[in-house]
């Protein structure tokens, strides 16, 4: 299979890949979505048991309450290491996105085209990479965003059926293609779409200029309870809501703090 335009949605619930593939149909043609089960079938016949071994571990590397912990984050660095090294071509430029229960955008991880030399973006895990193409290699981004803005206008984006606010996590997706459009390329460490989604709001945030550094972490709460819905160094946005549902709390806990380290030391890694 051509990885080309991929995009690996890691769940193996039909109605949810089913969904998905409907979203990117309408909006961004050009992208196939493909199960999780097809990638392991690849995986396994291209590269052998050892590395289809790695690839399921990789998959289940993030706790499924939605929340990203500090020794998670220094096994996904790891973790990121073994992709960046693995010599499966087109593989390394397909774009993965995880089926967590708050719908996590991972982090952007590049990779390169073995043919074109093309650098392209591989979304695995809550850590912060460098990166410079937009997620979709040979898609350009300004098309990416119309159609997103044009689809909206249109009214085809919407909600879905209970899980999580599709008009939310498309609007994130529009946000982030806007933020790497701008050159904004520290400003994605590790995030939630939803946290995304709700900085590009002015309902919940508004525009401060650009104040890059700041941390924006207010928690979502989800069906397996709250999580560390963190989006830190986006530019031009700061919170403007201090009654943020137990904003003070986090703020204090040894977890926050540890989430925080963890992302310092895997960003001087890089």
């Amino acid at each position: 299979m051509d990885f080309e335009r991929q995009v690996i949605f890691a769940t193996r619930n039909e109605n949810k890949l089913r969904h998905y593939r409907s979203i990117f149909d309408r909006v961004v043609p050009l992208v196939k979505i493909i199960s999780m089960n097809d990638v392991e079938a690849i995986v396994r016949n291209s590269t052998g048991a050892e590395r289809f071994k790695f690839h399921v571990e990789a998959e289940k590397m993030v706790g499924s309450d939605g929340t990203a912990y500090g020794n998670s984050l220094r096994k996904a660095l790891n973790i990121i290491e073994q992709i960046r090294r693995l010599n499966i071509g087109d593989f390394l430029n397909a774009t993965v996105i995880s089926d967590d229960y708050i719908c996590y955008l991972e982090s952007l991880v590049w990779g390169v085209d073995r043919q074109t030399q093309e650098k392209g973006i591989f979304l695995k895990s809550h850590v912060g990479g460098e990166y410079d193409t937009f997620p979709f290699p040979g898609l350009d981004i300004r098309q990416f965003v119309d159609s997103f803005r044009v689809a909206s206008e249109q009214g085809r984006i919407g909600l879905s059926d209970g899980e999580y606010d599709t008009l939310l996590h498309e609007r994130a997706i529009y946000y982030i293609g806007e933020m790497l459009e701008n050159k904004h390329q520290e400003s994605i460490a590790y995030c939630n779409v939803l946290t995304l989604a709700r900085a590009a709001d002015k309902q919940f945030f508004q525009f401060k200029g650009e104040q890059k550094g700041k941390f924006i972490y207010p928690p979502i709460k989800g069906p397996s309870g709250y999580g560390m819905a963190m989006a830190t160094q986006l530019p031009g946005f700061a919170t403007t809501n201090a009654n943020l549902p137990y904003n003070d709390y986090l703020q204090s806990t040894a977890e926050y703090k540890s989430v925080i380290k963890a992302r310092e030391v895997l960003l001087n890694s890089y």
